[in-house]
This record gives structure tokens, sequence and C-alpha cells, in this order.
């Protein structure tokens, strides 16, 4: 059941894209557009995503560490990597007709 499912999700039998397929490639490249933005800019970033959420800022070692340019620019390589990494696999691996 899973073999077919998974075969169902991403192409038809006929080889085109399914609504489900065109979906996931829209949220890799908006992953994809993330992922770019933690590179480029790392402080603009975590200050955008942390921008109104808490009253008073966290504190403590984990949060400094994962706030950090570094980290923020390894999370973004990272996103950047899942998103192309699965979008190949849709568009390039898998094979009409063929169960998986």
């Amino acid at each position: 059941m899973t073999r077919i499912f998974l075969h169902l999700v991403f192409r038809n039998f006929d080889g085109s894209l399914t609504a489900y397929s065109w979906f996931l490639a829209a949220v890799a490249f908006f992953m994809g557009g993330a992922g770019i933005w933690c590179l480029v800019s790392p402080e603009s970033y975590v200050r955008y995503m942390s921008r109104g959420r808490w009253s008073k800022p966290p504190t403590g070692n984990f949060w400094t560490t994962i706030a950090s340019p570094r980290w923020t620019r390894i999370s973004g390589a990272l996103a950047i990597i899942a998103a192309v990494g699965f979008m190949a696999w849709v568009l390039l691996l898998s094979i009409p007709g063929q169960l998986y």
C-alpha cells in the first residue's frame, strides 16, 4: 500500500506531475529562498524570525548559540540541500509506471 501511495503522490501514470508534487515544489522553492536569505544575511533573518514572538528575548546558551550567524548559515545550507535534493528526487528519479 505504501509503495503504491508514494507512486501516486508524485507522478501520474502518464508521467505528468501531480498537484501534490507541484505543491511540494512550491514549498521547496520557499525553503530554498529562506536558505539563500540565511546565507546572505543571517542577522536579518534572525531579526525577522524573532520579531514579536517574545515580550522578553530568551536567554541561555542554547538561544544565543542557535541565533548566531554561523548556525543560521548552517541551517540555511541544510534547507537548500534538503529542498534541492527532494525536488531532484521527485523530478529526476521518480519513474512513472514503477512502484517504489
